[in-house]
């Protein structure tokens, strides 16, 4: 009777809040990598010339379909700490890819096709992040084989998707807001890896911030391969814009937008993230105008294309 009573305490104690932290030891190696993958097909399109649209049976035979994946892999050598802070991080680039492929065909043309793969000039070069107290920010050098100073001025030493922790203690279904310029941070950080332009209109519909919201929850934790991690479920509904590019042949306004889900697994016996996946669809929208000459005669083009898709990221530290 005495073990039953106890076994009954036990079940009904209230449940124990845990704090998810980011603790790496020194001398600890670590082999981070992340995804992205985007694919969009033409959903609807419109084309005036002169105000007025072309015909519906023109617009039907228009094909529009685009790909962007990015893969990229190092490893950080945390040769000393003081507390979470790594205070000197040696990073080697292994891999470091974007592809994009695009597709387009308009009636009574040739269709268009790009497919372009690019590798970071960082490959293969190793870079020691050192921390600076005086300036409260990270130096940054080359170690071993040296690169352009330029590639330097755009790399961040964070890269343990620590933003998607809470700020205190939790409990099993608690929630809690992620700044929208935390996105980055949390599903490809690190910092711009000088990626060689197509060309110089190239936009980045997140260069100027993101709007929309990130919500994040406690799911408690699960065994995964032997090991117990904490799930934080995430929820991401961000979109951004570029302006166009008024020296393009075509200056096109970009608007993209993601409704994204999954799980974020923290090995909080190591202190660090074990994986992360996320899913969703991805929306991007294109609109333009030019003055073009038809005998002798100048109209003004417009544009519109909506595509849809889905986007899928993810991310593993081992």
């Amino acid at each position: 009777m005495k073990l039953l009573l106890v076994a009954l305490a036990i079940a009904f104690l209230p449940a124990r809040p845990d704090s998810l932290t980011l603790a790496v030891a020194k001398g600890t190696k670590l082999t981070k990598s992340n995804s992205i993958s985007i694919e969009t097909e033409l959903k609807t399109g419109s084309i005036k010339i002169g105000g007025r649209d072309l015909p519906a049976e023109v617009i039907e035979q228009l094909e529009m379909t685009t790909l962007f994946s990015n893969d990229e892999r190092i490893v950080d050598e945390y040769v000393s700490v003081d507390g979470a802070r790594a205070t000197e991080l040696v990073r080697r680039y292994e891999k470091a890819t974007k592809v994009e492929k695009n597709h387009f065909t308009f009636p009574g043309t040739e269709p268009r096709d790009e497919d372009k793969t690019v590798e970071s000039p960082l490959v293969d070069h190793a870079v020691a992040f050192t921390w600076d107290p005086k300036e409260e920010k990270y130096a940054r050098a080359y170690r071993g084989d040296e690169g352009e100073k330029d590639w330097l001025e755009k790399l961040e030493a964070e890269f343990d998707y620590e933003d998607i922790l809470p700020k205190g203690k939790v409990e099993v279904g608690d929630t809690w807001k992620l700044d929208t310029k935390q996105f980055e941070k949390i599903t490809g950080p690190g910092g711009s890896l000088s990626y060689p332009k197509k060309s110089k209109s190239d936009s980045d519909p997140f260069k100027d911030g993101l709007k929309g919201t990130i919500e994040a929850r406690y799911d408690g934790k699960r065994t995964v391969d032997g090991r117990e991690l904490a799930v934080i479920h995430l929820h991401a509904d961000v979109h951004g814009s570029a302006k166009p590019d008024e020296s393009a042949e075509m200056p096109m306004e970009v608007e993209i937008s993601l409704d994204l889900e999954g799980e974020y697994l923290w090995d909080q016996e190591h202190g660090h993230l074990a994986s992360f996946e996320l899913e969703g669809p991805a929306g991007m929208k294109f609109s333009g105008s030019k003055e073009i000459a038809v005998n002798e005669q100048t109209f003004t083009m417009e544009l519109k294309f909506e595509l849809e898709g889905t986007c899928k990221l993810s991310g593993r530290i081992e």
